[in-house]
């Protein structure tokens, strides 16, 4: 089983409030400058520490699914190994860097916010991210280097 992480609640600063489940697929339509952008990066935030103070969110929680074993091999996937302890390595992956040791107390406290881990789940790109996504990927070596492009991560995946 893949580890799964999503948004349970949130609620916006007029007081209006959402759920969602663990499979359900959000749209934001709105008119430019309505928020759509802003609600985005500050539901990242959410998601990366529960101390986010925001503009259009006043409030988020976040659920998961899976095991920390689940979690380590979904990881390990999707990432090159680094660091001269095997015990205790270093995961480099597409947009993430983070310490093994880490792993266990940020997915076993997702409600305080899942910190670098966030960035294996979610990824807010910026216009010139979304344009540099669609040019062709420069050739890596697949089972040695960390994913340097969206492709990159889609064959290691």
């Amino acid at each position: 089983m893949e580890p799964k992480i999503w948004i349970e609640h949130i609620e916006f600063s007029n007081g209006t409030k959402i759920s969602f489940a663990n499979n359900d697929i959000i749209l934001l339509v709105a008119p430019n400058n309505a928020g759509k952008s802003a609600t985005l990066k500050e539901a990242l935030g959410y998601l990366t520490t529960a101390n986010t103070k925001g503009k259009v969110l006043k409030s988020s929680s976040v659920k998961k699914n899976g095991t920390l074993q689940n979690l380590i091999n979904y990881v390990e996937k999707r990432s090159v190994k680094e660091g001269h302890l095997s015990n205790f390595p270093y995961y480099r992956g597409l947009g993430f860097y983070f310490y093994r040791a880490y792993i266990e107390g940020w997915w076993n406290s997702p409600e305080q916010g899942l910190d670098e881990l966030s960035k294996l789940f979610a990824k807010y790109l910026t216009t010139e991210e979304r344009l540099t996504a669609a040019n062709p990927a420069f050739n890596i070596k697949l089972l040695k280097e960390a994913a340097k492009h969206p492709i990159n991560f889609l064959q290691k995946g």
